[in-house]
């Protein structure tokens, strides 16, 4: 884990992201936020961070697929 900014308090802990395939291709029944869990819970993975710990998150998301998209 990094040490906090001390501007901010923010630290970066994991990175990760999705699949992404041909247009109508395997993940067309997947939302975008189906995606950004698995996303969420791979990141949280890979920090060895529990989720109670964590309080903010900051997520990408382009080109909105679902009607629930614009809430990630």
């Amino acid at each position: 884990m990094s040490p906090p900014s001390p501007e901010s308090g923010a630290v970066f802990l994991s990175g990760v992201r999705t699949g992404f395939g041909a247009f109508g291709g395997a993940l067309k029944d997947q939302s975008a936020t189906d995606l950004a869990a698995v996303a969420a819970r791979g990141a949280l993975g890979q920090s060895g961070v529990g989720p109670e710990d964590v309080e903010h998150v900051v997520f990408g998301n382009v080109l909105q697929t679902s009607a629930d998209a614009p809430y990630l």
